[in-house]
C-alpha cells in the first residue's frame, strides 16, 4: 500500500489518557501541523497516538514529550472605553502565564512614560492605582506592565482617557528611570508543533517552544 494514499486520526494523551482528538480521517502526507491551543495546559507527560482510520488496530504512539507555553502578561483592564479621573482609585488587571515572579507597571502619555505606577509588585493580577491629580486630561494614556526579571514579557493596555478634576497643566511628566528603552517592548510570537508520520511510526518535532522527550 502506498504509505500516502490511506488516512489516519490523531489524538492527544496525557499519559494514558486521551486529552483531545487532533484530526480525523485526515490524508496521511507523513506530517501535520498543529497549533497547541492555550487549552491544552502544561505536562511533561502528553504523547501522540497515529491511528489508520479504516483499521483502528493499527497505530503507533509517540514519545513522551513536554508542552510548556512561554511565559506572558495580558492586560485586562483599562480597556479603549476606559475612562479614570484624577484623584481617584482604580485596578489595573492583567493575566499571565509563567513563572509567578514581580513586575513592574508604568502609566504612559501617548510613547512617553509619565509615573512609574508600581516596582516588582506582585504578579497577582490585580494592583490599586491612585490617579494623581497633576495628571492633565487625555484619551493618550495607556498601561504597560514588564516582568521585573525578563524585559522581554510585557504588555500594553489599550489607550484609555484620565479625566481632570482641575486644569492643573504642570503633567506628571516624572522622569525616573525615564533613561529605559521603552521603544523595545514589542509583540511576542507565538508557537506550533508538526507531527510527522511515516506510515504509523511517528516522529514529534517541536517549533518554538519548549521540548523534551522523558
Amino acid at each position: 500500500m502506498n504509505q500516502q494514499s490511506f488516512q489516519v486520526d490523531i489524538y492527544l494523551y496525557k499519559g494514558n489518557t486521551q486529552t483531545r482528538t487532533i484530526a480525523l480521517g485526515i490524508v496521511n502526507r507523513n506530517a501535520f501541523n498543529w497549533d497547541i491551543p492555550g487549552s491544552v495546559g502544561e505536562s511533561e507527560n502528553f504523547r501522540i497516538k497515529v491511528v489508520d482510520h479504516n483499521n483502528p488496530t493499527d497505530y503507533d504512539y509517540s514519545g513522551y514529550f513536554t508542552i510548556t507555553y512561554p511565559p506572558s502578561i495580558s492586560i485586562v483592564s483599562p480597556r479603549s472605553d476606559t475612562v479614570w479621573q484624577e484623584g481617584s482609585t482604580y485596578q489595573i488587571t492583567w493575566t499571565s502565564n509563567g513563572p509567578k515572579t514581580s513586575v513592574d507597571i508604568h502609566l504612559f502619555k501617548g510613547s512617553d512614560r509619565i509615573l512609574n505606577v508600581a516596582e516588582r509588585t506582585s504578579n497577582d493580577g490585580s494592583r490599586s492605582f491612585s490617579i494623581p491629580q497633576s495628571l492633565t486630561e487625555s484619551s493618550s494614556y495607556r498601561i504597560l506592565i514588564v516582568d521585573s526579571d525578563n524585559s522581554g514579557v510585557y504588555d500594553w493596555s489599550d489607550y484609555f482617557e484620565i479625566e481632570s478634576s482641575s486644569n492643573n497643566d504642570d503633567g506628571g511628566n516624572d522622569d525616573n528611570n525615564n533613561d529605559h528603552n521603552y521603544n523595545e517592548y514589542n509583540s511576542v510570537s507565538g508557537f506550533n508543533m508538526i507531527i510527522i508520520a511515516s506510515l504509523i511510526t511517528i516522529i514529534i518535532i517541536s517549533m518554538r517552544t519548549y521540548y523534551k522527550k522523558r
